[in-house]
């Protein structure tokens, strides 16, 4: 009954353009035609500055502040 939004972004030239607004919407009219009582969006210090914001604007609220290490999955080229 969850659904968990994990590596969304766009590429650096996309920022700005509406790109990430565009996919956004998409995948929350995704997931919201499943039969989902929550979804998740993480975010993380790796993230664009305004990614806090953007996930705000697009209905998510902040839940919980923790720490997690784990690998970039950028240096795996992933």
């Amino acid at each position: 009954d969850q659904c968990e939004l994990v590596f969304f972004g766009v590429a650096k030239s996309s920022i700005g353009t509406g790109a990430g607004r565009y996919l956004m919407d998409k995948a929350l009219s995704i997931a919201w035609t499943h039969p989902i009582e929550r979804l998740w969006v993480h975010t993380c210090h790796f993230d664009h500055p305004n990614a806090l914001p953007f996930y705000q604007r697009s209905g998510f609220k902040p839940y919980a502040f923790m720490i997690e290490v784990t690998d970039d999955p950028r240096l795996m080229g992933v």
